[in-house]
């Protein structure tokens, strides 16, 4: 199966942890390195799990990496953040287009991709800084599309979101859970179960397409996972 991340909107992924969220979140940012230039798509990673997406911040399309516990750091992102949203919004109005997209077109200016990528989403319930960050996600996930900027996130369950956020999220993907009405939460009445087996997913859909998510580059036997990470990271021509 081939995920369309243009048409995907905005992504939400739950599933119990240790079943291949993380590398859901690694596919997505290989892709994006692989199919655009640095200064087109700028990537920013929330690491509010266990580090899994520390491997891959040497990408040169990831702008800024966070952990949990950089409150200081994510205040200011989110500052940011609603900086841009309003500064993209002005310039449709200035242009009179609907899109960023449609502006590009218009003026050949690059106004890069926002894709903003947070493991763990569960964790910004027990921070601090809970309130603005949910705040400015309900924001991002209501108006971000048009101005392209971006949101894939993966939670263990998703009561995780206040619901003015998970409505927005176009694209629902739920993997193993033990609890199984969560299941039907995500992604409504199923046709399929999803199996105790990692990488094992359901996409909400009419039809409710079971796939596995597999690893973001060719199996290698004799390297680790981290390392084959590495080796893409430095030396790999497929990343822009």
């Amino acid at each position: 199966m081939v995920l369309q991340l243009k048409k995907a909107g905005h992504i939400a992924l739950i599933g119990s942890p240790g079943y291949g969220r993380t590398t859901f979140l690694h596919n997505i940012i290989f892709d994006v390195a692989r199919h655009h230039r640095p200064d087109q798509a700028h990537m920013y990673l929330f690491d509010f799990g266990t580090n899994g997406l520390m491997p891959v911040t040497d990408i040169p399309h990831v702008a800024d990496y966070f952990t949990v516990d950089q409150e200081d750091k994510i205040a200011k992102a989110i500052r940011i953040f609603n900086d841009e949203i309003d500064r993209r919004k002005k310039i449709l109005s200035q242009y009179r287009v609907t899109s960023i997209s449609e502006y590009r077109k218009l003026t050949g200016e690059t106004i890069p991709h926002v894709f903003i990528l947070i493991d763990n989403f569960d964790a910004v319930k027990d921070s601090p800084f809970q309130e603005v960050f949910e705040n400015m996600m309900i924001k991002m996930t209501r108006e971000g599309l048009a101005l392209d900027m971006q949101v894939t996130l993966t939670a263990s369950r998703a009561n995780a979101m206040k619901t003015p956020m998970y409505i927005n999220m176009k694209t629902r993907i739920a993997m193993f859970l033990y609890d199984k009405s969560e299941v039907s939460n995500v992604v409504g009445q199923q046709k399929f179960a999803v199996k105790d087996v990692v990488g094992r997913a359901l996409l909400s859909s009419d039809d409710n397409v079971s796939f596995h998510i597999g690893q973001p580059f060719k199996h290698d036997e004799t390297k680790s996972y981290n390392d084959q990470i590495n080796d893409e990271v430095s030396g790999d021509d497929r990343i822009l």
